[in-house]
């Protein structure tokens, strides 16, 4: 079964530059281990939404223990203000830290 997670950001203004050039930089290497990985600058809030899709669980799970997103998610909890975190539409918290539990 297909598993779809949404990360939605708002960085901190002074770290949004930052953010944005440690995202790209991961994106690549991320890109790989998923279906499909994107993200967008959303004009809501100034905000930012990370899509990141697999076909199954177990590459999702393989993915999100990954060295490099380990290093996204220590990049959200210090660059960023705001997260919202969903998977297969289902808002699953607040905190990076969710994603330990998946």
């Amino acid at each position: 079964m297909e598993k779809t997670l949404e990360i939605l950001i708002i960085p901190k203004e002074e770290k949004k530059r930052e953010f944005q050039q440690s995202l790209k930089d991961l994106s690549i290497v991320l890109a790989r281990s998923c279906s499909e990985f994107t993200f967008n600058e959303l004009e809501t809030e100034n905000s930012i939404s990370i899509i990141a899709k697999w076909e199954t669980a177990d590459q999702m799970n393989l993915c999100t223990n990954s060295r490099e997103f380990r290093i996204l998610a220590g990049a959200i909890k210090s660059l960023c203000d705001k997260t919202s975190i969903l998977l297969n539409d289902k808002h699953l918290g607040n905190q990076i830290s969710t994603l330990n539990s998946l």
